[in-house]
């Protein structure tokens, strides 16, 4: 068999059907009100968040969405077997590979911001100019180009 003359890809790009689905996002991180301002955007029947402290961004976005459910507190167990996808952004290492492990043993996809080798899926830049959805991804090897790549569309478009 013959090598490839182009190299393999980690990532597969897809769409996620949001439809009807629970999101969890574990949160604290950088990328917390990011995760959940994009998230409000899909058609997910809950976004749980689970938060150390909620930030002013995740508290409005509770208010003023009733899919949006925040609990201020360490992850748990439950919090994924009740979760169809989880995106985790947490500095806490600990929490980090709780929620690693219990992904992995209940086959809930993950993506574990800023740490590629834990990620089932990558979040990828997005240009959302509804119905349609432009998706730039570089399979986590190099989200600041897919980020310059996002503007630099964003500005074409």
């Amino acid at each position: 068999m013959t090598q490839p003359a182009h190299p393999r890809l980690t990532a597969f790009p897809v769409s996620w059907v949001t439809t009807g689905r629970r999101l969890l996002v574990v949160g604290g991180g950088t990328e917390t009100d990011q995760r959940v301002e994009t998230a409000l955007r899909f058609d997910w029947a809950a976004i749980r968040v689970v938060v150390p402290r909620a930030s002013a961004a995740v508290r409005r976005a509770a208010a003023a969405d009733p899919r949006v459910e925040v609990h201020e507190r360490a992850p748990a167990e439950d919090d994924v077997a009740a979760a169809d996808l989880v995106i985790k952004d947490t500095a806490d290492p600990a929490a980090s590979d709780d929620v690693f492990r219990w992904c992995r043993a209940r086959r809930v996809p993950l993506n574990a911001t800023d740490d590629p080798p834990r990620c089932d899926l990558h979040y990828n830049a997005m240009i959302i100019r509804p119905p349609m959805v432009i998706s730039v991804s570089t399979g986590g090897e190099s989200p600041a180009v897919a980020s310059a790549l996002r503007r630099w569309l964003e500005q074409a478009a």
